[in-house]
């Protein structure tokens, strides 16, 4: 059996754990992508929902430009969430209720979302921040969280089964979202419609 050793965050790291823009000013059409703490759930980034802001206040924030694979975790909105920037949203960058954590090429970043996705991870992390769940997660509670780490090829072996997992409970989401809007249809099909349909027939 592989020794697992545990590591906090911040020495798992190529560049400080930080976090994004500040004061990010109004809304800017055909702006820079912006990612804040609410648009981190369940272990994806809402792009589809993202403002954006101007180039001009992004580039005071050159630091926490996204490139793609940095993990994101959410400190504020939904404290402790996290997902892996995709590689379409590299140039936005990201707000104050947002930690940017680069993990070194030694380190899977999915291993690493998954534990911090994991009741083990989210104990360690609140275990950290006083056990609240609904403020907020400061960088320097979040920086000593310990991580349990086995060697690499075990982390991207134990990453691709958890990501195995999650795209087969995606699946079965969508069909059962299909499934349920079918009988949504076939309900107003046969019990609305025709019940409209009857009355209408009705003679006076």
């Amino acid at each position: 059996m592989s020794e697992w050793i545990e590591s906090p965050l911040e020495d798992l790291v190529v560049s400080p754990i930080t976090y994004g823009v500040v004061k990010p000013g109004p809304e800017k059409e055909n702006g820079v992508r912006f990612v804040r703490g609410g648009d981190i759930s369940n272990g994806k980034v809402a792009i589809s929902k993202l403002r954006t802001i101007s180039d001009e206040v992004s580039q005071q924030y050159s630091r926490t430009l996204l490139r793609g694979n940095e993990l994101l975790i959410s400190l504020v909105g939904n404290p402790g969430q996290v997902a892996i920037a995709p590689k379409e949203l590299a140039g936005a960058n990201i707000a104050r209720q947002v930690g940017l954590i680069r993990l070194s090429d030694q380190i899977s970043t999915h291993f690493v979302q998954y534990f911090f996705m994991s009741s083990i991870g989210k104990g360690e992390l609140f275990r950290q921040t006083g056990g609240s769940v609904q403020q907020v997660i400061n960088l320097k509670e979040l920086r000593t969280v310990k991580v349990p780490l086995p060697p690499l090829p075990e982390q991207r072996a134990i990453a691709k089964v958890l990501s195995s997992l999650d795209d087969k409970i995606d699946l079965l989401h969508r069909q059962n979202e299909t499934l349920e809007a079918l009988a949504q249809t076939l309900f107003r099909q046969w019990f609305v419609e025709e019940a409209e349909d009857d009355w209408e027939e009705k003679p006076l």
